[in-house]
């Protein structure tokens, strides 16, 4: 069950998984992951954005494939970016790589999923949820357990993730650069680089956080599915398990075990109950802020508050909007159709880049019409105070229907197919650009995916997956 040392893994199958990371930093992969991030992203500690590295783009990348074939390639120190968790809680630390380490850690990424596919990918809240809905129909189980892993991402001990990418990748010298990756320190802007060694975390924000994470937990899930005496569910630090009460202490106290080889620790019943829970089924339970009182699924009270909060504030900026320009009828008109706009997505949520973005698209497996109604008469509420009830905004009842049907539907927006009118039209009405009929459509695309890019941003904070 345990992970080999690390000097034991060395040798067999090496050469085969070396040819198949020389196939993931040719130059030709490196210049499209390049392609996939042109557009996105600021600058690192090294200030250069993106459009600057685009200059010279061609030698950039030459440069990284040799580095990266000689297993030299040296990382730059990352920016801090300081993200809030909320009030009385520390903030979370994220990473921001310079232009040319974003390209190399996501053909990193690439390879690490296709050396271990079933274990670095993680499954999407989604579709542990759909699996939790039918553990509890299958009436198996009568108790639960809910584990939270402490610290998860700065506690990983450097050597365990050493040993269990060499159980992977084989080859020392790929093991060796993803090593430098997570050791490289994250740096507030203008602060020296550290020069004392980094022995545990993995840096938050890169493209090979998740799966790096993901294989430090490997022994754990397999543990978690090996046992006919319960069924155990895993997002990222989240651990629920369904079982029945005379095995809850055997199956806690070897989940710490496990976990514990890894340098994590399981937070214990006295840091609370959003941090460790346990009970009858029949009690309810939450997990991955869905409300679990069965039959009945909902949503987490605090999760409840996000919504009605976004909703209260798309109102507050329209009005602080009229406030700014009262006598011009036009600057009016703008922003009824920017709040119509942008409450409407708020409320259906929309797609982009083939993935479903959205409170609605997060929650689309409640059972709970009641919480549904609460917020359309919120969303009328606030229409008749705010005098704008002529624009008859979508509503979270039939947005529900139509995620729930899995239709194909214009209910919905699709921004992978929008049209360049409608592009032009949006860009025009609701965002005040009156030159956009003047750029060529590629650019029109891309400022409009720019806009959209921000709001699914926006939209993602409101849901657990993304928190």
């Amino acid at each position: 069950m345990y992970l080999l040392r690390f000097g034991s893994t060395m040798g067999n199958g090496a050469v085969a998984k070396r040819r198949l990371w020389n196939s993931h930093i040719t130059k030709k992969a490196l210049g499209e992951s390049w392609a996939r991030i042109a557009e996105s992203g600021g600058a690192g500690r090294d200030g250069k954005t993106p459009k600057q590295f685009g200059l010279h783009a061609e030698a950039s990348i030459r440069r990284l494939n040799k580095t990266l074939r000689g297993d030299s390639h040296e990382f730059i120190a990352y920016l801090q970016l300081l993200k809030s968790k909320g009030a009385g809680k520390a903030p979370r630390i994220i990473s921001i790589p310079s232009t040319v380490d974003r390209i190399a850690l996501r053909a990193m990424s690439t390879y690490l999923r296709a050396v271990h596919p079933s274990q670095v990918s993680t499954k999407l809240p989604q579709t542990l949820v759909s699996e939790v809905i039918t553990a509890l129909e299958s009436d198996s189980w009568t108790y639960f357990v809910k584990l939270d892993i402490r610290d998860f991402y700065p506690s990983i001990d450097h050597e365990y993730l050493r040993a269990a990418l060499a159980l992977h990748v084989k080859d020392k010298g790929v093991v060796n650069t993803y090593m430098k990756a997570v050791r490289t320190p994250t740096v507030p802007r203008g602060a020296t680089r550290p020069t004392h060694k980094v022995t545990k975390g993995v840096p938050q924000g890169l493209a090979v956080s998740n799966g790096l994470a993901e294989l430090t937990m490997e022994v754990v899930d397999r543990y978690l599915a090996s046992s006919p005496d319960f069924t155990a569910f895993r997002f990222v630090d989240d651990i629920l398990i369904l079982t029945h009460e005379p095995f809850e202490n055997r199956i806690t106290a070897e989940v710490r075990k496990l976990a514990g080889l890894a340098g994590l620790k399981v937070h214990d019943e006295a840091s609370g109950k959003g941090k460790h829970a346990k009970g009858p089924v029949r009690d309810g339970f939450d997990f991955l802020g869905y409300q679990f009182e069965w039959p009945r699924i909902t949503v987490r009270q605090g999760s409840v508050t996000k919504i009605e909060s976004r909703i209260t504030r798309a109102f507050t900026a329209y009005k602080y909007a009229l406030d700014r320009n009262p006598e011009s009828e036009e600057y009016a008109k703008r922003a009824k159709a920017r709040l119509k706009w942008h409450l409407d997505l708020v409320i259906t949520g929309f797609t982009l880049d083939k993935k479903r973005i959205g409170w609605l698209a997060y929650f689309s497996q409640i059972r709970n019409q009641h919480l549904l109604k609460h917020l359309d008469s919120l969303v009328e509420r606030k229409s008749l105070r705010f005098k704008v009830s002529e624009l008859e905004f979508k509503t979270f009842v039939r947005s529900y229907r139509a995620v729930a049907s899995r239709k194909p539907n214009t209910y919905i927006p699709d921004f992978d197919s929008v049209t360049h009118e409608e592009m032009v039209r949006v860009m025009t009405e609701v965002f005040g650009m009156n030159d956009v009929d003047r750029l060529a459509p590629d650019e029109v695309r891309a400022r409009f995916v720019r806009k959209i890019k921000r709001i699914s941003k926006d939209l993602e904070a409101d849901v657990p997956g993304y928190t």
